[in-house]
């Protein structure tokens, strides 16, 4: 008798195991943070933001305040890419998405409002940039991709040859 009892409590838990192992392998995060990418060299950054502390701040406020966005709208295709953020001097900020096509307007929109709701870190002298790699429902993101927003492209090209990434934002993005 007591190895049935044993064999059945090992079935229970097997099924059991199984079913949770489903629940959250379906239960995918509709958002996550992957990464951050300096896209200035640290002396130039570091050299802008007024504080570690401030920046780490900042970065936390924006993927809370994405997070929530992301999870209001209807589950979407796996994708991922970039959160592309700008700050300047004076309380300024603007973000650009670099994600691959599919992502929907409504997603986009949602996430760029979330982002751009988010009080800016203190920055001086100039433009301070990074990116948050960032994954919706599932996405992959991509490794070695460098972002580069639609918005930049004719910008660049209007340059006729390599600009410093700073210079391109604020030709994109002036005063």
């Amino acid at each position: 008798m007591p190895y049935r009892r044993d064999m059945a409590l090992r079935s229970l838990l097997l099924v059991v195991t199984l079913l949770l192992t489903t629940a959250f392998c379906e239960a995918q995060k509709p958002f996550e943070q992957k990464g951050i990418t300096i896209l200035q060299t640290e002396q130039v950054f570091f050299g802008r933001v007024l504080g570690m502390s401030s920046f780490e701040v900042y970065v936390k406020e924006l993927v809370d305040g994405v997070d929530k966005a992301v999870g209001k709208l209807p589950k979407s295709t796996p994708t991922a890419g970039f959160l592309v953020v700008a700050v300047k001097p004076g309380g300024r900020s603007r973000v650009w998405l670099d994600i691959p096509p599919g992502l929907s307007e409504e997603a986009s929109n949602a996430i760029q409002e979330a982002a751009q709701q988010v009080y800016p870190m203190p920055v001086k002298n100039g433009v301070a940039l990074f990116a948050i790699k960032i994954s919706l429902w599932g996405g992959e993101v991509p490794q070695g991709m460098v972002p580069r927003p639609q918005a930049w492209e004719a910008e660049g090209e209007k340059a006729g040859g390599p600009i410093e990434l700073g210079d391109l934002v604020m030709r994109v993005w002036p005063d």
